[in-house]
C-alpha cells in the first residue's frame, strides 16, 4: 500500500515539474536557428568527441582484456 502511494506521489510531482517547466516560457529554438552554422559545428564537434570517447573505451577494454590472459 505504501508504495502505491509512493508512486502516486512521484507520479504528480513529475506532472507538476512537467507544467511549471512549460510554463516558464522556453519555446524551442525554430529549425533555422537550429541549422546556423555555429549550433552545427557545435553538435560535430560533440558527435566527433562520443566517437573518440567510444574509440579510447573500446581500446581500453581491449588492452584490459589481453593483460589478463596473459596473467592466466
Amino acid at each position: 500500500m505504501a508504495a502505491i502511494v509512493v508512486i502516486a506521489l512521484m507520479a504528480a510531482s513529475g506532472l507538476l515539474g512537467y507544467l511549471w517547466g512549460r510554463r516558464a516560457g522556453v519555446s524551442t529554438p525554430s529549425w533555422q536557428q537550429r541549422l546556423r552554422r555555429p549550433a552545427l559545428a557545435r553538435q560535430t564537434v560533440t558527435l566527433l568527441a562520443l566517437m573518440a570517447a567510444s574509440q579510447l573505451q573500446r581500446s581500453a577494454h581491449r588492452r584490459t582484456r589481453t593483460r589478463r590472459r596473459g596473467y592466466r
